[in-house]
Parts: C-alpha cells; sequence; structure tokens
C-alpha cells in the first residue's frame, strides 16, 4: 500500500468520516474550556488519541523510538552521539508537528529553519540553542538535553581528573581551569539567549 503525505494547509480531515463531531467535541471539551482554543484542542487530540478510534502521535512516536532503539541494539549503535542524534530528532519532530497546524507565515519561516539543520549533531546543537521553539514541550525536551550534555562533559572531564590527577602537569592543570571558565561562560550566554560557539568549544578541548 502506498501513502501520500502533504503539509496541513486545513482542509484535510484527519479524523476521516467514521468519527462523529460530538464524540470529537466531547474529546476536546477539557481543552476547550481551558482556554487552548479549537487549534490547540485539536492538535492535543490528534497527540493524544481517541480511545477505540486511533492512535495519537505521542504513542506513534513512542513506538518508533522503541524500534529504533531495538534496532540499534541489535546493530549496537548506542552510544552517546547517537542518542543525542535521535532525541534531537524526536525533539524537531515535536516542533514539525506543531508547526503543520500552524498558517502563519512565521510558522513557514521556522519550518526552513529547520529544514536547513545541518547533518550533524554538534551543527544542529548550535543552530536549535538560537531557535526559540513554539512547541513548549520541545523547547522543555531541548533545555533537558542541553543540560544533561552539559552534566555528561563535566562529568567526563571531572573523572579524568580524578583518575589522572596524580600526572597532571602544572599546564595541563591550567588548561583544564580555562575549559571550566569557558564552558561556564558559554552555559552563561546560552541562559542570556546570547549565540555559543559549541564547535569551537570542542574543537579546542574536546581531547581532554
Amino acid at each position: 500500500m502506498r501513502s501520500r503525505y502533504s503539509q496541513w494547509d486545513g482542509s484535510q480531515d484527519p479524523f476521516g468520516p467514521d468519527v462523529p463531531a460530538a464524540e470529537l467535541l466531547e474529546e476536546m471539551s477539557e481543552d476547550l474550556l481551558s482556554g487552548a482554543g479549537a487549534q490547540g484542542a485539536m492538535s492535543g487530540l490528534l497527540r493524544r488519541g481517541m480511545r477505540g478510534r486511533f492512535g495519537g502521535l505521542d504513542a506513534l512516536r513512542a513506538r518508533l523510538r522503541d524500534a529504533r532503539a531495538r534496532e540499534q541494539a541489535r546493530l549496537n549503535l548506542q552510544g552517546p552521539l547517537e542518542e543525542m542524534r535521535e532525541r534531537l530528532g524526536e525533539i524537531v519532530e515535536r516542533e514539525r508537528s506543531t508547526l503543520s497546524f500552524k498558517a502563519e507565515e512565521d510558522a513557514r519561516m521556522r519550518e526552513a529553519v529547520l529544514d536547513s539543520l545541518p547533518p550533524d549533531v554538534p551543527g544542529q546543537i548550535r543552530e536549535l540553542s538560537d531557535y526559540r521553539f513554539v512547541d513548549q514541550e520541545a523547547q522543555r525536551e531541548f533545555d533537558e538535553l542541553m543540560e544533561h550534555l552539559r552534566e555528561q562533559v563535566l562529568g567526563a572531564y571531572f573523572r579524568n581528573m580524578a583518575e589522572g590527577m596524580r600526572n597532571l602537569s602544572p599546564e595541563q592543570v591550567q588548561r583544564f581551569k580555562d575549559m571550566l571558565a569557558e564552558l561556564n561562560q558559554m552555559i552563561e550566554r546560552r541562559d542570556r539567549g546570547e549565540d555559543v560557539d559549541f564547535d569551537g568549544f570542542m574543537q579546542r578541548h574536546g581531547d581532554m
């Protein structure tokens, strides 16, 4: 069976003719009453799905994530870089899903930004660090991923420092201090919404 996909333009019926409008309104009533608006309520319904009717996008993403994890385990592709790539892909996909329901020109410009993301993980991190997500959950997940990355970097450096402390020369100790100072500055710039040179940081300190 072949399927054809197109960008959401508001004319499609995402639920099909078999789902009564009354059931849809009942499913969306809580979001509508909370002030989410018709578009927000529909987006939430598509993510959650309807029990006995259709599965939601969140469940679909979870199944795809599990399938990728099983395939990676079979091919022995697990690793920090691959995990980072997958999590970034999921975040971008969530943002795309939200943008697809918006008709504003700003949404199309944001989609163009996501389309132009570089293929490498450091490049994607650099570009997304300057991007403000429309989907709040995607923004939260990206911020958590960046915090996880910082913890990994610090953890790795501190472990290496503890293991090799006795053999460190004064020059190496100074270089480590410089790395920590630069990392703190980069975090502060990121928190202020300024550009961060992640590639440059890794080039200067990635061998430590």
